[in-house]
Order: structure tokens, then C-alpha cells, then sequence
């Protein structure tokens, strides 16, 4: 009798990316406040890759609005913090990771 092989993948391995368009107040990105239209920031499945455009702002995340896109996107395989200011882009990816970091400790206990 053989041993077990493992698993092998004959082809590409494909991620889904989604994009999120983070709206600007002022200087700062927003997540999408939910409506009755719009449902707001809804989670992310795990394996997904996730792209936060947060544009031009140019200051981080607030606490609390970390902490919401935080636990959307605590699972996805990747986050992707991009925008055309370059301090913006560090002080969101800072921001968010700290908050990822807080939503995974939280799960784990």
C-alpha cells in the first residue's frame, strides 16, 4: 500500500481582489457610512484580497473607523492600503493594522 500523496494544484491559484473606495471628509478617509440604499462595509470572506483606495487623504484613520474596517477585513488573505498621498497611505496602514491586530486577539481571547 502507497503512502497518502498530498494535495497538488495543476494550475494558477486565483485570489478575488475586491476594491473599496473609501470616501474623503476633509482630510481624513471615511468607511462608507450604511444607508438605506447602501449597506455600508460588509465582511470580507476569508481568503479574499482586499484593496482600500483611501485617495487623497492625508491623515489616518480615526479609532473607531479602524476598528470598523477592521473587523470587515480581519480574515482576508491580504490588505492593500493605496492613495496618492504617501503619509496617508503609512498612517491608514498603521492605523489599520493595529486595529486587525485587536479584532484577531479579540477572536482568539
Amino acid at each position: 500500500m502507497s503512502a497518502p500523496q498530498p494535495n497538488r494544484t495543476t494550475g494558477p491559484v486565483l485570489r478575488a481582489v475586491v476594491t473599496v473606495h473609501l470616501p474623503v471628509d476633509g482630510r481624513l478617509a471615511r468607511p462608507p457610512r450604511p444607508t438605506q440604499e447602501y449597506g455600508g462595509i460588509l465582511y470580507c470572506p476569508a481568503g479574499t484580497v482586499v484593496r482600500l483606495d483611501i485617495g487623497d487623504a492625508r491623515t489616518g484613520f480615526t479609532p473607531w473607523d479602524a476598528d470598523l474596517i477592521a473587523g470587515a477585513v480581519r480574515d482576508a488573505a491580504d490588505v492593500e492600503v493605496v492613495g496618492t498621498d504617501q503619509w496617508g497611505v503609512a498612517e491608514s496602514r498603521d492605523a489599520l493594522a493595529a486595529a486587525i491586530g485587536r479584532a484577531r486577539e479579540r477572536l482568539t481571547g
